[in-house]
């Protein structure tokens, strides 16, 4: 990715799922900067419920907006192929980090460099954005040179937490649909070696710690029906999406490139 020095003076915030609520790990917290920007980022991992999450928030897009946040969405980085507009993680800015390919993106390169245009505009600025990708997650995302690029930027991470074997049982059942990776069965699936694999690599607590290394305050939550509201509540501080989110019980959904209710 293009190498670019940052002279932001924000607050970047990523989402995760882990099962003590407000619990805090890693080095000594950054605080968040008062009257500066602020960045919300929510990482995965998959399987944690994280296309609720971003359906949820893109559909309250415009309630939030009324306290002063925006939802960043993939077609505000870079150019995309026709017919892909409408899509609400943006996948394109975890794909800076990575050397995933994303189909739907033209120019990985300007996407990067709008990214990374885009954070350095917020210094100075009292803006609040959120944003979501699955993608931060992956095993081979280069976490130090996002902790880099965001050195000079009060950063706090939120994560959210799935026990394993719910969770590790939910991607068998995803991959066996896609694949029909194994006609025996879960049991027959989940050898020591897979099981290693996915804890090491992929599950909450794995994709936790990594970012705890290079991240000094991460925030867990638990995947509940009080998620929303937590993010809505504590980390958005967005009073009239809270009151919103308290009313409504969340509702696990697998919501794939749907668009927002804008």
């Amino acid at each position: 990715m293009p190498t670019h020095r940052l002279q932001a003076w924000s607050t970047i915030s990523i989402f995760y799922y882990m099962y003590h609520d407000g619990l805090v790990m890693g080095a000594e917290n950054t605080k968040s900067k008062e009257n500066g920007a602020t960045v919300v980022i929510h990482v995965g991992p998959p399987k944690t419920g994280t296309k609720t999450v971003q359906q949820e928030l893109c559909d309250r897009a415009s309630l939030l907006e009324k306290e002063g946040w925006t939802f960043l969405r993939t077609k505000q980085f870079g150019s995309l192929a026709k017919g892909s507009q409408g899509k609400i993680q943006v996948v394109n800015v975890a794909a800076c980090y990575d050397e995933m390919f994303v189909h739907f993106v033209v120019n990985q390169n300007q996407t990067s460099l709008d990214w990374l245009e885009y954070i350095d505009k917020l210094s100075g600025t009292s803006h609040h954005v959120v944003m979501s990708s699955e993608a931060f997650a992956r095993r081979t995302l280069q976490i130090a040179q996002l902790a880099s690029d965001l050195r000079h930027v009060a950063t706090k991470i939120f994560v959210v937490y799935r026990p394993f074997y719910e969770w590790i049982a939910s991607v068998y059942r995803q991959l066996n649909a896609r694949r029909g990776i194994s006609k025996a069965g879960f049991a027959s699936w989940l050898t020591d070696s897979v099981m290693e694999e996915y804890a090491a690599n992929l599950s909450s607590t794995s994709v936790y710690s990594k970012y705890a290394a290079h991240f000094s305050d991460v925030v867990m939550h638990s995947l509940n029906s009080s998620l929303l509201t937590k993010i809505a509540c504590d980390d958005l501080g967005a009073p009239m999406a809270c009151a919103w989110f308290r009313r409504s019980e969340m509702i696990h959904k697998n919501v794939k490139h749907r668009r927002c209710n804008r």
